[in-house]
């Protein structure tokens, strides 16, 4: 299962509008994390969008920083 989040904003030394994505990932451990978390990766190299893969069986330590 994935679930999205997006917040958008704006840069403040350019102006222009910007949009972070965040998935939370729950996979079976015999699939390939590293894999899809590349695929997206790749993705939003594309659509000129930064983003970020959460694991819920394994917690990012960086979850709750704020300014994310």
């Amino acid at each position: 299962m994935i679930s999205a989040f997006r917040r958008t904003f704006k840069d403040k030394l350019t102006g222009k509008d910007n949009m972070r994505c965040k998935f939370v990932v729950s996979l079976p451990a015999s699939d390939n994390l590293d894999a899809l978390e590349s695929d997206l990766m790749a993705l939003f190299a594309t659509l000129n969008v930064t983003g970020k893969v959460v694991d819920k069986q394994k917690k990012d330590p960086n979850e709750n920083v704020t300014g994310w």
